[in-house]
């Protein structure tokens, strides 16, 4: 199986704490065709969020980090209690 984009940004964690900046990853949600995605606890505003990362192919690809972007602002605007 694919080694995950966490396993490949720290091959050395077991059962500790993993941040990607002020986020802490819990579990993966999933993975599609760019990245991965986490829920994660942001402790500056005392909630969990959803995290995607970009698989590191993807990741140099402009396209796909304009689309990110893209994505990033069209979920900002939706307003859902859950």
């Amino acid at each position: 199986s694919k080694q995950s984009i966490r396993e490949a940004l720290f091959p050395e964690v077991g059962s500790e704490r993993v941040f990607v900046g002020r986020f802490e990853l819990l579990r993966r949600l999933g993975q599609g065709g760019m990245g991965e995605v986490y829920v994660a606890y942001d402790e500056q505003l005392d909630r969990q969020v959803a995290l995607k990362l970009l698989l590191p192919e993807r990741a140099r690809d402009e396209r796909a980090r304009e689309r990110l972007l893209r994505e990033a602002q069209v979920l900002a605007r939706l307003s859902h209690p859950h």
